[in-house]
């Protein structure tokens, strides 16, 4: 397969991450480098997500457990609790499921992520070569990166770009939180003519190569949410439970709770965390 090629870009991992120097204009033009790093994921269903919490509370109850499972137990540290996710009790998978964040994506579709960030030369200078990796990058523009900003694209049968004419009409009535198009930029617009030209950089290149050769970080996205979803659920357990308390029939749902999300720790997260 032809490896993708970003017009001005290196490849410092083929297909995964590119580079190209840039400054930071302070007061004083910083050195920098510009990254651009691109995956795609299949964004799970509500039942994904709760198939993955059963499984890994059952993984909390053993010696060796799991990222996950760890989260699990620290989060709910009632054994009997847990031992009802475990055993799949519809009651306490209800109000685990209203707890699912909401999320513009399509259940079950997939998308392409690319994410953006401009590191200064001399952090990037302080890492080890050895440590130089995909995930090490995704670090540096999480935790030292300025316009940091991602986007999700949903693709077409999985690993297709959408068309040209759909493009051009949700870049040019910035139409950023949809189905289609998701951009976090920190509700920055004066970001959003840089997010266009990268996209389209991007799109182009696709377009020439094949969307498979991207790594797929659907178990990091499937997790995320699983850890997301267990959070809220134990901090608003006891909301969740009046629902039964009062007598109300709590809806049995494909959707999540419709409460925002931090995407942050997704679409700009790194995969190779365990936050």
């Amino acid at each position: 397969m032809k490896d993708i090629v970003i017009p001005g870009f290196d490849a410092k991992f083929p297909n995964d991450t590119y580079l190209r120097e840039a400054n930071i204009n302070g007061g004083k033009k910083i050195p920098a480098t510009q990254i651009v790093q691109l995956d795609r994921y299949l964004f799970p269903t509500a039942g994904d997500i709760l198939e993955l919490i059963v499984s890994s509370a059952k993984r909390s109850m053993k010696k060796k457990k799991s990222p996950l499972a760890k989260h699990i137990k620290k989060n709910i540290p009632d054994a009997k609790e847990r031992r009802k996710i475990a055993a799949g009790e519809d009651s306490i998978l209800d109000r685990i499921r209203m707890a699912i964040p909401y999320s513009y994506h399509d259940e079950g579709r997939s998308y392409l992520r690319i994410t953006h960030g401009i590191v200064p030369a001399d952090d990037i200078i302080q890492v080890d070569e050895e440590d130089m990796d995909p995930g090490m990058f995704s670090w540096l523009i999480g935790e030292k990166g300025y316009n940091q900003w991602s986007t999700a694209t949903r693709l077409e049968n999985g690993l297709y770009l959408p068309s040209d004419v759909d493009i051009q009409f949700a870049f040019e009535y910035r139409i950023f939180n949809s189905s289609f198009l998701i951009v976090d930029c920190n509700n920055n617009p004066f970001l959003h003519p840089e997010i266009e030209r990268i996209s389209r950089r991007v799109y182009m290149a696709l377009r020439l190569s094949h969307l498979e050769e991207l790594e797929d970080v659907s178990w990091w996205i499937r997790e995320k949410i699983a850890r997301k979803t267990i959070t809220q659920y134990a901090d608003e357990k006891d909301i969740y439970k009046c629902f039964e308390d009062n007598g109300n029939d709590v809806e049995r749902s494909t959707e999540g709770s419709g409460a925002r999300v931090d995407w942050d720790n997704i679409l700009r997260g790194n995969p190779f965390s365990e936050n």
